[in-house]
């Protein structure tokens, strides 16, 4: 009777990790700085609901165990000997400095107020990163810029692309020193400077 032949198991074709690979697509910068501040204001939300709460929650458990302290120590001061007085005071004086600067102590309001303050700081990015890239990816927008440059301001720059890169940061700091009332009429501002094509068919 013939021995039967095992046929030894096919091998199975490894993935072509190079042809897997996955091309990401680059971000339009318009796009890129829409979606680089909208991160930063997810961001300040989510640390003031976790840090803000756990900030008030913190002066209260350290004010709660400065409490208990304090009757230690008044436990100790009604003792007779000399070594449980001076201890009784000791803890005493640091726990009633501790509670000074607990009672006196603002942390979530500092928390809640540098979280707000961010916000300003984050669309203060985002307005110079949007304006760069309107302007950049719209060239012929520097002819309706107002702006005058002096002759020692040019000669400074060392090709025409810092030049435009100078008149570029001070427009945004311009821009930026507009009252934030007239940065919400944006649509105006859109239309009149930016025009309508750029902001809806090229994000």
């Amino acid at each position: 009777m013939a021995e039967k032949q095992i046929q030894e198991p096919a091998e199975i074709p490894l993935p072509n990790e190079t042809a897997q690979e996955v091309v990401e697509k680059p971000i339009p910068p318009i796009a890129a700085a829409i979606n680089s501040f909208l991160h930063r204001t997810r961001d300040i939300e989510t640390a003031a609901k976790a840090f803000i709460p756990a900030s008030a929650h913190l002066l209260i458990k350290l004010s709660d165990e400065t409490r208990r302290e304090l009757d230690d120590a008044m436990s100790l001061l009604e003792k007779d000997d000399d070594v449980s007085i001076i201890m009784g005071l000791k803890i005493s004086d640091k726990a009633l400095r501790r509670l000074d600067r607990l009672n006196n102590s603002k942390l979530p309001w500092v928390l809640e107020n540098s979280l707000f303050l961010g916000l300003f700081s984050a669309y203060d990015a985002f307005t110079g990163d949007l304006l760069s890239a309107i302007y950049n990816q719209k060239p012929e927008l520097y002819t309706k810029m107002e702006r005058t440059i002096s002759v020692q301001e040019a000669l400074q720059c060392k090709s025409f692309d810092d030049l435009k890169n100078s008149v570029l940061s001070e427009e945004i700091e311009s821009f930026r020193r507009e009252s934030y009332v007239q940065h919400v009429n944006c649509h105006d501002i859109v239309h009149k400077n930016i025009g309508h094509d750029i902001v809806q068919s090229k994000l």
